[in-house]
């Protein structure tokens, strides 16, 4: 199973609101469709979201992430494969927060970077990045 974290932002000209709605009304009928779990967290302007499932949905749902006008500057934090689902239990959770700070932002950048030089992350790792977004 592959398991992606990244983060991107909000474009210019889109409401935070009206673009979580409409991922949630999505991720709940493709995510459970097609088998994909993770959880997202977001603020006015920045989402960081980890995605998880088969190799292959992971992979197209990632690239339309990518092509989707509402956000942009996607940066992967890190890819891995895993033999464990981190959560099963949710289609897509969601957090809202109402500002990201800088401490935050590089806390996460840190842990990524940390990442990129192990071999595989735990859940409890993947817990440490979403833990200012609670």
């Amino acid at each position: 199973m592959k398991q992606i974290c990244y983060v991107s932002y909000l474009s210019d000209g889109f409401s935070v609101n009206e673009t979580i709605e409409s991922i949630k009304q999505v991720s709940k009928i493709k995510n459970k469709k097609y088998g994909l779990t993770g959880r997202l967290a977001y603020s006015k302007e920045i989402f960081l979201q980890f995605l998880e499932g088969d190799d292959i949905n992971v992979d197209i749902t990632y690239t339309m992430i990518q092509n989707d006008e509402r956000n942009h500057g996607n940066q992967v934090l890190f890819i891995q494969e895993s033999e464990e689902r981190f959560y099963p239990e949710w289609d897509m959770n969601f957090n809202y927060v109402e500002k990201i700070d800088l401490v935050s932002i590089n806390k996460v950048l840190q842990l990524a970077q940390r990442a990129r030089t192990q071999n595989h992350f735990q859940k409890s790792e993947v817990e440490k990045i979403f833990e200012d977004y609670e």
